[in-house]
């Protein structure tokens, strides 16, 4: 399977006055975009696309790195999520399986995402999101008794949280708004929920035990987290 990492963030609450960018952001010791890599190559992935936006402090990092995937960088002024979920499904057009779209800023255990490509490689379906029951986006989704996902959003009916993770269809991409419709998307709610609409099958995936550091109290939950990880591989 290949990958999709959204590396966007500036960081700039946890360090001010510094230039550490999110994915760089050290989580018991280890950057976060390292521990999305190191999980992804445990997990059998080939294939890493990185979308840097103008971050190439994130290509200079990982270009040191000695990673067993075969690395690319999609150098795109992607302005929010769902500019990024588009480059990286235009980089994955032609592909017959499913790819993983991960957002840079997440710390989350092996076990999440070998359980994710398992699910996706099993799952009838174009797209399977992530969920958590804790919180871990503001977005909400719905999901029913068979893991069919029939709403998406923020401010919904909902019985989960988005986790960030998601396996797509290339294919999902031959079916975009047209027109003007394109350019009003803000958000990859936005894309899911044009999908839902037009009566994709999207699937859900139960993720437990992910962070999004996007505070410094979540960087702290973070942290906790890693290290109890790190204590069980060592």
């Amino acid at each position: 399977m290949k990958a999709a990492i959204v590396a966007g963030g500036d960081g700039a609450r946890f360090s001010p006055g510094k230039t550490t960018l999110k994915p760089l952001l050290p989580v018991n010791g280890v950057p976060i975009i390292d521990r999305i890599m190191r999980s992804l190559e445990k997990a059998g992935v080939t294939e890493v696309a990185v979308i840097i936006r103008d971050k190439r402090e994130v290509k200079k990092h990982l270009n040191a790195g000695n990673w067993h995937v075969k690395l690319h960088f999609i150098e795109a002024n992607t302005k929010n999520a769902a500019e990024s979920m588009l480059a990286a499904g235009s980089h994955f057009r032609g592909e017959k399986e499913k790819f993983l779209f991960i957002l840079g800023d997440l710390v989350f255990g092996q076990e999440v995402i070998s359980g994710l490509i398992k699910r996706a490689k099993g799952a009838d379906c174009e797209l399977l999101m992530g969920v958590s029951k804790e919180r871990t986006l503001d977005v909400i989704a719905a999901v029913d008794s068979q893991w069919r996902v029939t709403d998406y959003g923020y401010g919904i009916n909902g019985n989960f949280h988005g986790a960030g993770l998601f396996a797509i269809e290339p294919r999902l991409f031959n079916d975009l708004p047209q027109d003007g419709a394109l350019g009003e998307l803000e958000k990859g709610v936005d894309l899911i929920r044009y999908w839902l609409s037009k009566g994709h099958s999207i699937m859900a995936f139960d993720t437990p035990g992910v962070v999004d550091v996007d505070t410094p109290e979540d960087l702290e939950r973070a942290n906790q987290l890693a290290k109890r990880m790190d204590l069980v591989e060592t």
